[in-house]
């Protein structure tokens, strides 16, 4: 029973879930203010400074910070070029929905990533290759990433298709570059990641990056 004048409950995972199959009504189950951004925000650095921290006693401190860096890309550029777009386009009031569900849709692409991983293993039962399994899964993956980044932009900032895929396209490219940046150094200084370093790497938002 809602309390006359309360808002009512919002439910992020199944808002998500709505999202992820392209309704754009699962976007009321979100918060559109800055407050819900920063809230779903917290909990992702918190577990990277976690795994940051794990990685040190494992890797040393540089390569942990090499870590901490590229996840921190990881995070916040998306955000931060949307919001770019956002004040040029005066639709700054729109912004903390969208950040909010990019924070959110981390979950949601480790969902498809579970949902792809049994189907790339069923490809290895009718003749291919492991490579060509794991190349048709990261195919699926970054072409869904693709979508719902458009998808999103499209739909909580409220602009046309064609907007929406430059925002869309931008981000992907912008956070890529800004997510091999800290790689970049650790080449130039040679903080070379280990194997477990990639393994280790929780995604941030969608950004089809590849790292």
């Amino acid at each position: 029973m809602s309390v006359p004048g309360s808002q009512p409950r919002r439910r992020p995972a199944f808002g998500l879930l709505l999202l992820g199959i392209g309704q754009a009504r699962g976007l009321a189950q979100f918060g559109a203010d800055p407050d819900s951004y920063l809230g779903s925000l917290a909990p992702l650095l918190a577990l990277q400074i976690v795994m940051a921290l794990l990685f040190m006693l494992k890797a040393g401190f540089s390569l942990a910070l090499l870590f901490f860096l590229i996840v921190v890309c990881n995070l916040l550029a998306p955000p931060v070029i949307g919001h770019a777009f956002c004040s040029a386009w005066g639709r700054r009031a729109s912004w903390p929905l969208y950040a909010n569900v990019l924070n959110w849709s981390v979950w949601l692409m480790v969902g498809v990533l579970l949902v792809l991983l049994p189907a790339a293993s069923m490809t290895l039962s009718i003749g291919l290759s492991p490579t060509v399994a794991a190349s048709l899964m990261l195919g699926v993956l970054a072409i869904y990433v693709l979508w719902f980044h458009w998808f999103l932009a499209r739909h909580a900032l409220g602009v046309s298709r064609a907007r929406a895929l430059l925002v869309m396209a931008c981000v992907v490219f912008g956070t890529g570059v800004l997510v091999q940046t800290p790689i970049w150094i650790g080449d130039v200084t040679g903080l070379q990641p280990t194997p477990e370093f990639s393994v280790t790497v929780l995604p941030g938002p969608p950004n089809g990056s590849g790292k």
